[in-house]
């Protein structure tokens, strides 16, 4: 990935730092200070080879891996910037008990859907749910025998037999936070326009997955890790399949970001932008 600019910005550095790092193509700029003007005021505009695969987190393969974390948060998270350790994400506290074969974990007090409504343990329990009879990432959970509320704030995840690999499994984009029963929506319908606790929501979703897809993306208010104003106003994504016409638009300044450069596109651009 090229970047236009850096950004300065705690939780928007991670969230979008995050996006780049996690891409196809492997790359990512440093977020920092310093950074060089853009034509988009408070807006980051990123231009992708490919559409999304899906909001639905069962379906988070390829392209929406960087991109659905950005609106659904998970229970845990990669600690950065070494990521070799879990930290908190929605779960400010978990632990192992080898009796039980079972995960506890509180969820934080401030933890709230881009809706407004309160994150509790019936939306983790339903969401579990969702992962372990998922059709394409369902077989990731095969150990988890059942999740159950302790309390409003409390879960209990309940495994097979021993498994070390769900603490980090709980960081994926296949686990994402959903309210309870798809905060009454039809499950097609939810995916149109998701509800999450992740830093930002989807404003708009033009040509959904189609070969011209614009998704905007705005912060999510009621977001927790946001510490006074959000540092920017929204993200854009674009699909551009065309690689030339992506480098024309990066060139020309309407784009910030640009993902997967190939070697031809390369030279068409000055080396220090590399």
């Amino acid at each position: 990935n090229i970047s236009r600019r850096r950004i300065a910005g705690g939780v928007v550095g991670a969230a979008v730092a995050g996006l780049l790092l996690s891409s196809c193509a492997g790359g990512g700029s440093q977020q920092g200070a310093g950074a060089t003007s853009s034509p988009h005021a408070g807006t980051i505009t990123w231009a992708r080879s490919a559409p999304s695969n899906s909001w639905d987190g069962d379906k988070c393969l390829d392209t929406s891996i960087p991109l659905n974390p950005a609106v659904y948060d998970t229970l845990l998270r990669t600690e950065v910037p070494d990521g070799d350790d879990l930290a908190p994400g929605l779960a400010e506290e978990w632990s192992w008990d080898e009796a039980s074969l079972s995960y506890t974990l509180k969820l934080r007090d401030d933890a709230v859907f881009s809706n407004g409504d309160p994150v509790t343990a019936d939306d983790v329990v339903f969401s579990v749910g969702e992962w372990v009879n998922g059709d394409f990432s369902g077989s990731y959970y095969v150990n988890v025998d059942h999740a159950e509320a302790l309390d409003d704030s409390t879960v209990k995840i309940v495994m097979k037999k021993p498994d070390s690999f769900l603490p980090p499994l709980l960081t994926w984009c296949t686990s994402p936070i959903y309210p309870a029963d798809y905060a009454g929506e039809p499950k097609d319908e939810f995916f149109q326009k998701p509800i999450g606790a992740g830093p930002y929501r989807v404003e708009s979703w033009d040509d959904p997955t189609g070969t011209s897809e614009k998704i905007t993306l705005v912060p999510n208010e009621h977001y927790y890790g946001w510490d006074g104003k959000p540092p920017l106003d929204s993200i854009v994504v674009q699909t551009i399949s065309d690689a030339n016409q992506r480098a024309l638009e990066f060139q020309a300044g309407n784009v910030d970001i640009l993902e997967e450069v190939d070697s031809a596109t390369a030279t068409q651009l000055p080396p220090d932008t590399l």
